[in-house]
């Protein structure tokens, strides 16, 4: 017959027979009925099991009856444990010479039965292999029941493992009758099987172990794990030893517990670190799924008497069921509220930034590293809080234990422009570590810049040289372009003073842009009139960034010199006759002209130059030569040179020929070769001998301005109606 079906007629026939009590219950009764034994025993002609003396059997009786007519029922005792014999046509395993054990996997039934045995043993085990529904039931019957003590209970669990291992029809009337015989003598045999039976069916493997998270673990609270232990039919198993341990990078922790009457136990779990948490359970001291089968020594040898001993069944070591449950444990992320202060801070402040934390890990502790990122000239933000590129001003750390606000240490800052504040919070094992944006508005301030202004010249300042006027800015707002306003005033004969600068005494007004702290050239500007100068600077605030700078009237740095070099002494020889020359045509209307009304003088003006040790007076006797390297209309200092020839050796006048006409007290004008005009009060007139140099001082370039004008006299005439001179007349005019 198909040995797959016999596990399910052995749990059908059991349960019709009983209810289920409980395996203590049954055990009890089977316990309390076996207390009249001899007398039932006697009445069925069963009497208790007598050994027949041999010398070391290889399998003995242990627990059960022997009747006349079926032999022993109930456990054997075959290499020190405690098995149930399987095969019913084969003889008792005590004629075997001995057993070897083995994993009964592939265990086939016996099938036939006869009274001699003749056929039995090796040659009849021919059944299907027992799938493994069925060798479970027989792990579970070995396991629980071989050991018992009480021979109503062995026999009962032994008729349930015949049951299993009965190979064919045959088999199973003979078992039959076995049973009825048991039965017969001791009824209470069959409750005891129908309690088996219910036993088998709700605790036989194999065993699941099924662990369930109620409350998973975080870093803040323990979590909760359920653990279920259940049978092959989903039945509780109670008062299973569950062990385990669960590892994080904190260490590991160790799991024992029981389960209860539901066959589930609750375990706590505390974690001591984030991320993967792994817990590996174990529930111990089950049986096993497969039993041990014990099979003469000679069991497939034709010609040795073991081949007709029958093969026993026994319990296999207790097993551990083992599983794992996973789940990740998510850090504690603090969050990170900062607010810098003051909240409005200028160049030279102490800034600290208060730190709020809220949810850190339970007993987190560290030191917060705090970073002043700047200056820069926007607000900074993404990847500029960058210690490589120079940003970083201060760094300073504070030490903070859970929630709550701490005050980092102060930083001075001195430099206009943006700041921001970073935050690294460490983490540890149950917290991650939290680093502030750079750039957050809360931790980002400015500090608006103050900047100085300093003004120069690059060059000569001597009238008409190009200059270059350069301005620099220094504590400006880095990066901000802001347009300077750059005012001159003069010229002036003496030092300017603060309210010397006015509309009146404005020259030139220019502006110019300057970005951060820089030094540029604002201006070029051609020098003009000897004197004094100023300049004054205003630089308007741009904004909350940038405050107002300026550079007042008459300041040190603002005020410069326009000069002229001293000529020194002169010897001019040229303003008489000799090498004079015709007039190339009339001088031109309205241009440079020196006018002495009293004198009847209209001399046009040419600029003419040193000619050392003189002056390159013009030979052209109808004009007059204004030295260029001498004051000019205008000026503040120096003398205003003019020089020209009386007339030629015929007796022409020249420009200047009526000029020792001139008086005290006469008035002059001038316009000059600059285009200037100017008027003077005549002071001297003198003369000296043209064979004398004219000193110095008549031509210094220091001191008030004047007016020097020089032509000859005192006429000496030569035969052919030739005229030369003897002296210089020389005229000096102060300005009207």
């Amino acid at each position: 017959m198909d040995g797959r079906g016999a596990p399910v007629r052995l749990l059908a026939r059991l349960r019709r027979g009983a209810d289920w009590w409980g395996p203590a219950l049954a055990l009890a009764v089977l316990v309390a009925g076996a207390l009249d034994l001899p007398g039932r025993i006697a009445s069925a002609d069963i009497s208790p099991a007598k050994a027949k003396p041999r010398k070391a059997p290889a399998a003995r009786t242990a627990v059960g009856f022997t009747s006349k007519a079926d032999g022993w029922a109930g456990t054997w005792t075959v290499n020190g444990k405690r098995a149930f014999g399987i095969d019913l046509d084969s003889r008792a395993p005590s004629t075997a010479t001995g057993y070897t054990a083995a994993s009964a996997r592939f265990l086939a039934p016996q099938v036939g039965w006869t009274k001699t045995h003749r056929k039995g043993g090796a040659a009849a085990v021919r059944g299907t292999r027992l799938n493994a529904v069925a060798l479970a039931q027989l792990a579970y019957l070995t396991d629980r029941y071989a050991s018992s003590t009480s021979p109503i209970v062995a026999v009962a669990a032994e008729h349930a493992v015949l049951l299993l291992t009965s190979g064919d029809r045959a088999q199973r009337r003979r078992e039959s009758a076995r049973w009825s015989a048991v039965v017969k003598a001791h009824p209470t045999a069959k409750k005891a099987l129908a309690a088996i039976s219910a036993d088998v069916a709700d605790h036989v493997g194999p065993y699941t172990v099924t662990p369930t998270w109620t409350t998973p673990p975080t870093v803040f609270a323990p979590g909760s794990l359920v653990v279920h232990v259940a049978s092959a039919t989903g039945k509780p198993m109670t008062g299973i030893r569950i062990t385990g341990t669960y590892t994080t990078a904190a260490g590991s922790t160790a799991i024992s517990a029981s389960t209860d009457a539901r066959g589930a136990v609750k375990v706590p779990v505390t974690v001591f670190a984030k991320g993967a948490l792994v817990v590996r359970l174990a529930a111990n001291d089950l049986p096993g799924t497969v039993p041990v089968l014990y099979t003469p020594k000679r069991f497939r040898d034709r010609r040795s008497p073991d081949r007709l001993a029958e093969r026993l069944l026994a319990g296999a070591a207790r097993t551990a069921v083992r599983t794992t449950v996973s789940t990740i444990v998510a850090p504690a992320v603090p969050v990170v509220t900062t607010t810098t202060k003051p909240a409005v801070p200028v160049p030279g402040s102490r800034i600290s930034d208060d730190v709020s934390l809220a949810g850190t890990a339970p007993g987190w502790t560290g030191r917060i590293a705090a970073s002043l990122w700047g200056p820069f000239p926007r607000p900074p933000g993404g990847s500029d809080c960058d210690r490589s590129a120079g940003h970083l001003a201060a760094r300073v750390a504070v030490d903070a234990a859970g929630d709550g606000t701490v005050t980092t240490p102060a930083a001075t800052v001195t430099d206009p422009g943006y700041y921001t504040w970073t935050e690294d919070v460490p983490g540890n094992p149950l917290q991650d570590e939290v680093v502030t944006p750079c750039g957050a508005s809360t931790e980002t301030f400015v500090i608006a810049g103050t900047p100085s202004l300093a003004i120069g010249l690059v060059g000569d300042p001597a009238p008409g040289n190009e200059v270059d006027v350069t301005l620099t800015a220094d504590g400006a707002f880095p990066g901000l372009p802001a347009a300077a306003t750059l005012t001159l005033y003069g010229p002036f004969a003496t030092k300017p003073t603060v309210t010397s600068c006015t509309t009146a005494t404005l020259t030139d007004v220019e502006t110019a842009t300057i970005t951060g702290d820089d030094t540029i050239t604002a201006t070029t500007i051609t020098t003009g009139a000897t004197g004094y100068y100023t300049w004054t600077v205003a630089l308007p605030a741009v904004g909350t960034l940038q405050t107002p700078a300026s550079i007042p009237c008459a300041s040190s740095a603002g005020t410069f010199v326009v000069s002229r070099p001293d000529i020194g002494p002169l010897d001019v020889t040229t303003t008489g006759s000799v090498g004079a020359s015709e007039p190339i045509g009339p001088a031109p209307s309205g241009g440079p002209v020196l006018t002495i009304g009293s004198a009847s003088i209209a001399a046009p003006l040419q600029a003419v130059p040193l000619n050392p040790p003189g002056i390159a007076v013009p030979s052209d006797y109808s004009v007059a030569g204004q030295l260029d390297v001498g004051a000019h209309v205008g000026d503040t200092w120096g003398a205003i040179v003019v020089a020209g020839r009386v007339g030629n050796v015929y007796g022409k006048h020249g420009a200047l020929y009526d000029l020792s006409h001139a008086a005290t007290g006469d008035s002059i004008s001038v316009t000059d070769v600059n285009g200037l005009t100017g008027r003077f009060t005549v002071t001297s007139v003198t003369t000296m001998p043209r064979t004398q140099v004219l000193p110095a001082t008549l031509f210094a370039q220091t001191g008030p301005l004047r007016l020097v004008i020089l032509s000859a006299t005192g006429p000496v005439f030569f035969g052919a109606g030739l005229i030369t001179y003897r002296s210089h007349v020389v005229v000096t005019a102060t300005p009207s």
